[in-house]
């Protein structure tokens, strides 16, 4: 079974339409709700998606019910002091790609980081994908 890690980015394509990798995001979720495949994430990233959400929604409600629905799906990744030191000592030129790479290093037997921005991860052992580019290559 493939275990995927989602960068912050493909949670704000779930929750919004508009966004151009909405459908396969939608579709790498419902493989994980048909359990065939895995999908982890920072434990940080619902955090971000909340506050992003309630600048645009503001309805504490709602935000929280879209994070509670997409959040069954997900195994949280949490961030320990290997994870934070090793972020912090990186070369990325941004420390939440940081800590989101050594989350994703961290869970064993990682098949991808399925992401917007290859750009942020360009010194990954990681395979990068788009959420498009796993599903072509990776047909379930």
């Amino acid at each position: 079974m493939h275990k995927l890690y989602l960068d912050a980015n493909i949670l704000y394509d779930i929750v919004d339409n508009k966004r151009p990798f909405h459908k396969e995001a939608e579709l790498i979720f419902s493989l994980a709700e048909n359990n065939k495949l895995q999908i982890f994430t920072s434990i940080i990233n619902p955090v971000f998606l909340n506050y992003s959400l309630m600048k645009i929604i503001r309805n504490r409600q709602k935000v929280l019910t879209m994070i509670c629905e997409i959040s069954k799906l997900l195994s949280l990744v949490e961030i320990n002091q290997q994870i934070y030191y090793s972020a912090l000592n990186n070369g990325y030129s941004d420390f939440e790609d940081d800590i989101q790479y050594y989350s994703a290093l961290s869970v064993k037997d990682i098949s991808a980081i399925i992401t917007n921005n290859k750009k942020d991860f360009i010194k990954s052992l990681i395979p990068l994908l788009t959420p498009g580019e796993f599903l072509k290559k990776f047909p379930l």
